[in-house]
């Protein structure tokens, strides 16, 4: 009797150190920090498009998560005049494990149509992400982050553009807009590229491609989101309460988040589209199908 006991408590004591792993995994994502950067060639910051620019912040106290450290973005614009007086505002957000360098070197240095005259880009690291302090809020901190970005950015028409993760943050965003209209964020459109119905689907995917086993671990995993502040939503159910137009576009080809996923989200917002890029995968859309893209 007391080995049996002996083996259980090792057994509970294995899975609570691999329940802990995982979730480090998930709350710790690599980070693409300049040295990043450098190392694969790809720009560090925007200097390299040869626009006007220049790195920003959500002011500490303002920002609502993690402890309201401060949230470094970059403003971009093809004339100077842009960055603080816009005609309209692009705010453009990455998925788990990336970083605004990425969206840096996915958009290219041509970055028509994202930049006409008096268009100013935004690109935030979003929370454990990049140069952004704290740890990753998976889809669901982030929201608070981005509401008061908005609150920081020039009072001008926008649209919020996300991949994956990022995509589930506008469309939850999105959503709070509508839902308080008195604060007159001029909201025009949500484009969401590869975005998943509830968070499960990315985190099995995600860990079962990294080699760990999700199954058994999958309802402990997201109870322990839940203790740490982080739920699981249905993104469906917040493209519902869009006012605004949704575009949905995803990858045929994507393992990550299936494509039935993306088509029961768009089929959920009042004002849609839904575009199925054939041979994109979940990373691809913007470097590999740009044409399709656009």
């Amino acid at each position: 009797m007391g080995l049996l006991l002996l083996f259980l408590l090792g057994v509970l004591l294995a899975a609570t150190l691999y329940l802990t792993g995982l979730l480090r995994h998930l709350r710790h994502p690599p980070r693409r920090s300049l040295g990043w950067a450098l190392a694969r060639g790809v720009p560090g910051d925007p200097e390299a498009l040869g626009v006007a620019w220049r790195e920003d912040e959500v002011p500490a106290g303002v920002a609502a998560g993690h402890g309201a450290a401060p949230l470094a973005f970059w403003r971009i614009a093809r004339d100077a005049a842009a960055l603080d007086a816009p005609t309209r505002v692009v705010i453009l957000l990455h998925g788990w494990g990336h970083g605004r360098r990425d969206t840096l070197a996915w958009l290219g240095l041509d970055l028509a149509p994202w930049s006409e005259p008096g268009t100013l880009l935004v690109l935030p690291d979003l929370r454990g992400h990049g140069d952004a302090p704290g740890r990753s809020g998976l889809g669901d901190l982030d929201r608070a982050d981005l509401w008061a970005l908005l609150a920081t950015l020039p009072a001008a028409p926008f649209t919020l553009v996300g991949h994956s993760m990022g995509a589930v943050v506008a469309i939850e965003t999105a959503a709070a807009v509508a839902r308080d209209a008195e604060r007159g964020f001029d909201l025009r459109e949500v484009v969401a590229i590869a975005p998943y119905e509830r968070l499960r689907v990315p985190v099995r995917s995600d860990l079962a491609r990294r080699g760990y086993t999700v199954g058994p671990f999958l309802w402990p995993l997201l109870a322990l989101l839940r203790i740490a502040g982080i739920r699981e939503r249905s993104t469906a159910a917040a493209a519902a309460q869009l006012t605004v137009p949704l575009r949905v576009v995803h990858g045929a080809a994507d393992p990550t988040c299936p494509a039935e996923d993306a088509r029961a989200i768009a089929a959920a917002a009042p004002h849609s589209s839904f575009i199925v890029i054939e041979g994109a995968g979940h990373l691809d859309l913007w470097r590999s199908h740009r044409e399709a893209m656009e």
